[in-house]
């Protein structure tokens, strides 16, 4: 799928699902369940094997989707990333995992 109507999709869901804003899992489910239809009887597994016969766009491709949609339309952003900033984010990233330097 060419990534404009990529964005196109994703922003349907992310209006019609704001569940999807902030939890990338969920909107490959309904990117999936819109795009392959089959998909609702497959397991994850199978997706993932059979991913080539059924065209199914790329995890990466759907969050970058996302992220640029997000972007245009702040309104979109899910609450937890509104309410909480990206330095806070990266803060809490380092105390967990340490203060790695390069």
């Amino acid at each position: 799928m060419k990534q404009k109507k990529m964005e196109t999709l994703v922003k349907d869901i992310l209006i019609e699902c704001p569940d999807c804003r902030s939890d990338d899992f969920l909107l490959i489910y309904e990117v999936y369940k819109r795009t392959i239809p089959q998909s609702q009887q497959m397991s994850f597994g199978e997706i993932c094997k059979e991913h080539s016969q059924h065209e199914a766009t790329a995890f990466e491709s759907i969050t970058r989707a996302r992220r640029k949609v997000q972007a245009d339309n702040p309104l979109l952003k899910g609450v937890q990333v509104v309410e909480q900033g990206r330095s806070e984010k990266q803060e809490a990233f380092r105390k967990y995992y340490g203060n790695f330097e390069d």
